[in-house]
């Protein structure tokens, strides 16, 4: 496990962050749906019961609709 978090965190520039909804999923913290967010597109999920397994690689995309009308705002410049 300890190979696939040193992996992952080469991947992601050493830039991890804990998933906000998800508290055994490190991210990539360069990217997420919204700007303003800490949320990570993708991670992965530790499970420490399961030290000798590999971890679990997910990805956490919200294309909801409440999510877009706040991106799309950004970009419009409606913001509040």
């Amino acid at each position: 496990m300890y190979k696939d978090i040193e992996r992952f965190s080469e991947l992601s520039d050493g830039l991890l962050v804990r998933h906000p909804n998800h508290p055994n999923v490190l991210g990539d913290a360069r990217y997420s749906m919204l700007p303003t967010t800490t949320s990570p597109l993708w991670g992965i999920t530790i499970d420490t019961t399961k030290a000798d397994h590999h971890v679990n690689f997910d990805s956490f995309r919200d294309a909801s609709l409440e999510t877009r009308t706040k991106f799309l705002d950004m970009i419009l410049g409606r913001m509040d």
